[in-house]
């Protein structure tokens, strides 16, 4: 597997610090469960990013037969408090099987690679239906201000448990093309480090 290091950042990157996200709640009201709440501040203001995770919900099926699950989950970027940048959705819907709709721990990231004082926001999640242990849909999403650049792919399970077809599938948007030298080796460098499903079992 190729190993790609996080390349090495100046001293000019915003310094995010984790807040209460309660204290927007009543203006934004978030649904679900707040996983992630990190503030700083750069030229477009005070920033807050939240990460929420929402609650599986079971229905009938669209067929009438059986029961389905789905789940969902958010993102917000809020600008001094009282001005919404963007929102993120994603879902799992339908599902007859277990659904994984989750952010991947601890892969969220304020960057300020190009130097123009405006922050980078970049985080990863899963959004899968499945019945087994097998990868999962892979998504790492970067915001620059209100621009939104996705790679899409696919996990591996663990280092035990590779899988050379399916798993590993790496596939910007034609958009990543647009943005400066470093942003695509960056994001290959967070992909690598969160793509296991099961880190600790990559670590053994």
């Amino acid at each position: 597997m190729l190993i790609f290091l996080l390349p090495v950042l100046g001293k000019a990157q915003p310094v995010p610090k984790s807040f209460r996200a309660d204290t927007l709640q009543q203006k934004f009201k978030f649904p679900g469960k707040v996983v992630h709440a990190a503030r700083w501040v750069d030229k477009l203001g005070t920033n807050s990013l939240i990460l929420t995770e929402g609650k599986e919900t079971w229905h009938t099926g669209k067929d009438g037969n059986g029961d389905s699950r789905e789940k969902s989950l958010y993102a917000y970027h809020i600008i001094n408090g009282d001005s919404l940048l963007w929102k993120l959705t994603d879902y799992v819907r339908d599902c007859p099987l277990d659904v994984i709709t989750e952010f991947r721990a601890g892969s969220v990231r304020i960057t300020d690679l190009d130097k123009n004082g405006i922050s980078e926001t970049w985080m990863m999640y899963s959004t899968t239906c499945t019945g087994d242990v097998s990868v999962r849909t892979l998504k790492l999403v970067l915001h620059q201000g209100s621009n939104k650049y996705v790679i899409r792919g696919t996990s591996q399970t663990s280092s035990q448990m590779m899988d050379n077809e399916a798993g590993g599938k790496f596939v910007p948007d034609w958009s990543f093309g647009q943005l400066p030298d470093g942003f695509l080796e960056y994001a290959k460098a967070l992909w690598v480090e969160y793509l296991f499903d099961y880190p600790d079992e990559a670590t053994k």
